[in-house]
């Protein structure tokens, strides 16, 4: 049988139901939101709604890194950390948001040019 979406490999998955949530809430704020936003609004949503669901969640959370010696400040960011376990890195898809610009910005010119 194949795999849904939400659902995660292996019995012995630490982190399994927080990353179920994760994936579940992720799925249901894209077909609300839909395709074309800038990944803020999605991350947003995310926090929120994992916030109801119970859940520890902080937004942008900059870890150091160090390199022999040096430590580099705020070197990387995360975009949520949920229940103090699970990094979420959301990614927004622009090549939508490319599409719907570009389209809009067609049909003002055809409109203009009439």
């Amino acid at each position: 049988m194949g795999r849904h979406w939400g659902e995660v490999d292996g019995e012995d998955h630490p982190h399994k139901e927080i990353t179920q949530a994760i994936i579940g809430e992720a799925i249901e704020i894209q077909k609300a939101l839909g395709h074309g936003l800038l990944e803020d609004p999605y991350k947003v949503c995310l926090a929120h709604s994992l916030r109801l669901a119970g859940h520890k969640v902080k937004r942008e959370v900059f870890l150091d890194i160090e390199w022999r010696g040096l430590v580099v400040e705020r070197a990387y960011r995360l975009d949520l950390l949920v229940d103090d376990l699970v990094v979420v890195e959301a990614k927004a898809e622009w090549r939508s948001a490319c599409s719907s610009i570009s389209v809009s910005g067609l049909s003002k010119t055809v409109e203009s040019s009439g």
